[in-house]
């Protein structure tokens, strides 16, 4: 096999994968719309797959395998979960420091100490050692770790702890050394005879989890979690591959995550892109409800996280069980069964196991693995490279990987999933092809998977790329702006560079080239709070078109960085104020809490070179290229030109509450589920839209499909920040299209507006009026209609579809009030009598 042959190989992989998680979010978001097609006799999907390739086929590209793969088959029983496991080797591709299993045990049994032992008169020490001794009552001493201990040779004369250990541990005298040394072996030999598989490395280093099990039954296991604590409580640093997996989960390409890392950085970029309360989130038993209750109509109805090992901020969750399958808390061992085999869900569904940075060396998961993972599922593994290793090296590797796990997992060929092999570098430099997609016009897809040399960082963006070609484009997947403009400020390596160099914090591996440190002095720093504080405002100031709302602010990003910012310092006054912070953007502003500010000032590139930065980020900017600063002020403006919402389902939201017999199935989760129910109600017989809605973006959208079909009046109530651009690009759209359309289309839409404050009940439905009554009394001529509740400027919004009588009536009078509100034009009443009476 050659070079171009292997990468080829991996290519195919990445666009089979880019495949299945569109389809999965094609599904998942389907399954709802097509529920009532089932037997209601035998509760069966008997006609969903038939249905779903109508639809799929309707509103999805050509899903095609690469060469040489099967096609995608829409009619196939099988729907699909995707589930993400990730191991400590995805925080390491980013961060080179954070230590891998080994790296850290070492590092805790150094703070271990097995005791503290007078040094004998003359004796002559290392360097390393000299540095430890310390004058005790009598005499110089040493503290002695549990690394040193283990280390020590007995029968070596020329260790340099042979003359202090020697005597204690060859006396017949009882000695808590000599106690410590045997239960060590005893349990090591204990541990190696209940392990199915040889648990050792080529060195004779035991796995990590293993090795933590081990120092668990000899030292207090609270000291443990604690130095395991201290090592992987990282909560703050950004890299791109955690902050597109968090949109991935978010929008449903993922169903389910289970991150065996003890640390948190995954977890905080979940909690920013989902919120804490829009997830089902397990790290200990008494998290674990009901499958039933996650598990609801034929699909999760949550993303699910799970975290087998537990969570460095929860001491006491961490667990340390790689050889005992039946430690693991029974709960958490049921719910990980039932989410790969779902046999009580419909339609059934195959799993694609996606790894990444995990060597699938987990017994109890390899457990799991084995008696759960249904028939025809794929395996999606992702193989890191160094940059010098050859062809030969790889393909052993990879074969390598390919007979542990037929020989460890999937030794049953029935039940072997289909592997696909995906590779990438290993500390990478990743900054300079994450953006090419911007930097060149002519930017393909196709030739950026020629590229050999791809970061974790720089995989997952292509994944993002392909799924979005896989679309149409009124249904395409939101893209990645503010992911790409955090990791280009804060979330890549020349920023991480700058922010060591400043804090003088640097390291050199082996071959003394420089690696890059997670740079703990500024992620765990007020200044870092402070930066994203500002950062989210310009987040905040793009998207809402230079406004914001003080009393909805608090309640997103910018407020939760504000509260880490406020609570790094014990004297409050030492902070700087929230109406400061505002100043250093617009000076012309002032503090008014209960309306909405508009910061007329605002522009993107004039904040970033204004240096109100902390230091190591007004350095790195200063040190910018002028195409790179012209490609963050033009990701900021692309802000401005995105739908002003953030979906965060939830059943039990209170602005649920004044409607009548809804269900769960009734929430819309994510944009695809919002643009297919809106676009089915083109396909029904009816005469009108009518739309309270912030920008109109979904209307013009499907403006195509609307001017095919037979509607004669649409009726929109727009934010009056929005009413310019709406006409704007409602002119542009209608610029290639004969003049008749152009004239029906602009008799046909009739837009009036109103302010920000006022425009907080939105809602979109069809109607097949009827002229012989009045507009409040029109409910059961009322199809696909949808609410929302969007305060002010807040952009989190839990759409929910309706079908009952009562609450289309609801609608219609919220809908005519907000009509009187605005002040409805004669021709409104003259149409469809709105405000008659």
């Amino acid at each position: 096999m050659t070079q171009k042959e292997f990468n080829k190989k991996s290519n195919e992989s990445i666009i089979l994968l880019a495949q299945a998680l569109a389809i999965n979010y094609f599904d998942s978001t389907s399954i709802d719309l097509l529920r009532d097609q089932r037997n209601p006799e035998t509760d069966d999907y008997q006609n969903f797959p038939k249905k779903r390739k109508t639809v799929f086929q309707d509103y999805i590209w050509d899903i095609k395998g690469p060469k040489g793969n099967p096609e995608y088959n829409p009619e196939s029983n099988e729907a699909h979960r995707n589930i993400l496991v990730i191991g400590a080797g995805a925080t390491k591709n980013a961060f080179h420091d954070i230590p891998l299993g080994n790296e850290a045990v070492t590092k805790i049994q150094e703070q271990l100490s097995v005791g503290t032992f007078n040094i004998p008169e003359g004796l002559k020490l290392s360097k390393e050692l000299q540095k430890k001794v310390t004058n005790g009552p009598n005499g110089p001493e040493i503290e002695i770790s549990f690394n040193q201990f283990l280390k020590y040779d007995d029968e070596n004369e020329k260790d340099d702890l042979f003359p202090i250990l020697s005597p204690i541990l060859k006396s017949e005298k009882p000695h808590i050394l000599r106690e410590i040394r045997q239960k060590y072996k005893n349990e090591y030999d204990r541990l190696k005879l209940y392990s199915s598989e040889k648990e050792e490395h080529k060195n004779g280093e035991l796995e990590f989890e293993t090795a933590l099990n081990l120092l668990s039954r000899i030292f207090n296991l609270s000291t443990i979690r604690k130095l395991v604590q201290d090592i992987y409580k990282f909560e703050s640093g950004i890299t791109l591959f955690y902050q597109i997996v968090a949109h991935l989960f978010k929008n449903r390409f993922i169903d389910v995550i289970i991150n065996f890392n003890f640390d948190e950085l995954l977890d905080e970029a979940i909690d920013d892109e989902i919120g804490a309360n829009g997830y089902d989130r397990i790290i200990s038993d008494g998290d674990v409800n009901d499958f039933k209750t996650l598990a609801k109509e034929g699909k999760l109805r949550r993303p699910l996280y799970i975290k087998p090992h537990g969570t460095a901020s929860y001491r006491s969750s961490m667990r340390f069980t790689k050889d005992h399958y039946y430690e693991i808390p029974i709960d958490i061992k049921t719910l990980l069964s039932k989410v790969f085999q779902n046999v009580h869900e419909k339609p059934s569904k195959i799993v694609n196991l996606i790894i990444v940075g995990f060597n699938m060396d987990s017994f109890e998961f390899n457990e799991i693995l084995k008696t759960r993972l249904p028939k025809y599922s794929k395996l999606f593994y992702f193989q890191h490279f160094h940059d010098n290793d050859s062809l030969k090296q790889k393909e052993e590797k990879t074969l390598k990987l390919k007979e542990k796990f037929n020989r460890k997992i999937f030794k049953d060929l029935q039940n072997r999933p289909e592997y696909h092999f995906i590779f990438h570098q290993l500390y990478r430099d990743s900054y300079d092809h994450i953006y090419e997609e911007y930097v060149n016009p002519k930017f393909q897809i196709s030739r950026w998977l020629e590229k050999s040399c791809k970061s974790l960082d720089n995989t997952f963006h292509l994944l993002c790329l392909i799924i979005q070609d896989l679309f149409r484009p009124e249904f395409k997947p939101r893209r990645l702006e503010k992911h790409l403009i955090i990791s280009k400020l804060l979330g890549n390596e020349r920023f991480w560079k700058e922010a060591n160099k400043l804090n003088k914090n640097t390291l050199k591996d082996k071959d003394k080239k420089k690696v890059i440190l997670y740079p703990k002095q500024y992620f765990e720093s007020p200044k870092y709070y402070r930066d994203r504080v500002i950062v989210e405002l310009m987040f905040e100031l793009s998207i809402n078109k230079d406004m914001i709302d003080p009393s909805t602010l608090m309640n997103g990003l910018a407020g939760k960085y504000y509260s880490k910012y406020f609570d790094c310092f014990q004297n409050k006054d030492d902070t700087q104020k929230l109406s400061e912070i505002f100043r250093l953007i617009d000076p012309n502003y002032i503090l008014t809490p209960l309306d909405c500010k508009s910061f007329e000032k605002f522009k993107p590139d004039t904040v970033l070179n204004s240096k109100i930065f902390s230091n190591e980020l007004n350095q790195y900017l200063e040190n910018l290229t002028p195409t790179d600063k012209k490609e963050l002020a033009d990701r900021f403006s692309k802000l401005r030109f995105i739908e002003n919402r953030k979906i965060q389902s939830n059943l039990r939201s209170s602005v649920h509450h004044i409607f009548e017999n809804y269900e769960i199935t009734d929430l819309v989760d994510n944009d695809l589920s919002h643009d297919l129910y809106f676009s089915n109600g083109l396909e029904k017989k009816v005469t009108d839209l009518c739309i309270i809605g912030d920008m109109g973006i979904q209307l013009l959208k499907f403006l195509p499909s609307i001017i095919e079909t037979k509607i004669q009046y649409i009726f929109i109530i727009l934010d009056d920040r929005y009413v310019d651009d709406f006409h704007g690009n409602l002119k542009k759209i209608l610029q290639s299209y004969k003049k008749e359309v152009r004239e029906r289309v602009t008799k046909m839409i009739n837009t009036i507006s109103l302010k920000p404050l006022r425009h907080n009940h939105h809602m979109t439905f069809f109607m097949d009026y009827d002229p012989s009554t009045t507009f409040e009394n029109q409910s059961s001529k009322v199809r696909n209609a949808i609410y929302f509740y969007k305060k002010g400027l807040s952009r989190k919004i839990n759409p929910i579809r309706l079908n009952e009588e009562s609450n289309k009536e609801y609608l219609l009078k919220k809908f005519k009030q907000y009509s009187d509100y605005a002040k409805c034009p004669d021709n409104w009443i003259t149409k469809r009598n709105l405000l008659k009476q």
